[in-house]
C-alpha cells in the first residue's frame, strides 16, 4: 500500500528525477490546499511519507510503525483529493496538471 501511494503521487506530481520530495511537497500542497497553514501541514506529512518510502525502497532497517500507516492513509487521502480536483478541472493529462499548478502556485 505504501509504495502504491508513493508511485501514484510521484507519477502525478513529479516530472524530473531530482528533488522528488521537494517537488512533491510543493506541487501537491499548492494544488489541494488554499491556505498557507494547511499547505504547511501537507508539506510536513508528505515529507514524512517520502522519508518512509525511501526507507522501504532503499532497504533501510527502520521498522514501520502504526504512525507510518496513519501517515500513509493521510497521503492516500491527499492523492485522492488531488485526483478528484484534477478531474473536476478537466486536467486529464499530466502536463496540463503541472502547468495548472505552476500557473496557480500560491506564495
Amino acid at each position: 500500500m505504501i509504495i502504491d501511494i508513493a508511485i501514484s503521487a510521484e507519477a502525478l506530481f513529479t516530472k524530473e528525477h531530482k528533488n522528488i520530495t521537494s517537488n512533491l511537497k510543493g506541487r501537491l500542497s499548492n494544488f489541494i490546499a488554499a491556505k498557507r497553514l494547511e499547505r504547511t501541514e501537507i508539506e510536513k506529512n508528505v515529507g514524512d511519507f517520502c522519508y518512509l518510502r525511501g526507507a522501504i525502497v532503499h532497504g533501510g532497517k527502520r521498522k514501520i510503525t502504526r504512525d507510518d500507516f496513519k501517515n500513509a492513509l493521510i497521503m492516500r487521502n491527499y492523492v485522492k483529493k488531488a485526483i478528484d480536483k484534477a478531474l473536476d478541472l478537466k486536467l486529464y493529462q499530466k502536463k496540463d496538471l503541472l502547468q495548472f499548478i505552476e500557473k496557480n502556485t500560491l506564495s
